[in-house]
């Protein structure tokens, strides 16, 4: 719907464009000033340019603006946090899609449990690995795209799962306009019958015979 709709498109890459400014910039305003000054110039000049995998553009502005856009278009984005070959601390992007149990449903509804590893005996749900008290234990993220997909388990506290649940026992997150599903998809099916009406329209012709 985002795709082929200009206005849910615009208001959600509007509204990511808006949040995200020069107004996240660290600032430090405990009393040991002069070693926060310091601290305050490495995240600006050295960690904010390439906390994100693929570096480049994409810097801690452009991560915040695309977190932004996944929680209103699928409801929710997971920052696996990481540290690479030179041991600096990065950021990397999972999107929704990327993260569900596998095999080990089966496509059923109902909750399974891990069969094997380091959680087994855990339920999973939906790609998220839950404890005895119903806190998330690990994530199962697909990290690869063969015939099999490869699937791997990667600890709760090493991921930041970010959605804006609206109920009690929400485990992952839902569109923004999920609640106006059939009323786009209806507004869609509209805009085409218009078109199809004015095309119509436009081709009829009136031949007038006379002397």
């Amino acid at each position: 719907l985002c795709i082929n709709m200009g206005v849910p498109q615009a208001c959600i890459l509007q509204k990511a464009d808006y949040s995200v400014g020069e107004a996240w910039l660290p600032q430090y305003l405990g009393p040991d000033i002069d070693q926060a000054k310091g601290i305050e110039k490495f995240m600006r000049d050295v960690w904010y340019p390439q906390c994100d995998t693929r570096g480049g553009m994409f810097d801690w502005w452009k991560v915040l603006e695309l977190s932004s856009i996944c929680i209103d278009r699928e409801g929710e984005i997971f920052w696996v946090m990481i540290k690479g070959d030179d041991d600096f601390p990065r950021i990397q992007l999972i999107p929704s899609h990327r993260c569900h149990s596998g095999d080990w449903e089966n496509g059923k509804a109902a909750p399974h449990y891990v069969p094997t590893g380091k959680y087994a005996g855990l339920r999973i749900c939906d790609g998220i690995i839950y404890n005895k008290y119903g806190r998330p234990a690990a994530y199962r993220f697909q990290v690869g795209y063969d015939k099999v997909p490869q699937m791997v388990e990667i600890p709760a506290f090493d991921v930041i799962h970010v959605f804006d649940p609206t109920h009690c026992e929400q485990g992952r997150g839902l569109p923004a306009f999920t609640h106006a599903l059939e009323s786009l998809k209806m507004s869609l099916f509209s805009t085409e019958d218009e078109r199809i009406r004015q095309q119509l329209i436009s081709r009829m012709h009136l031949t007038i015979f006379n002397d």
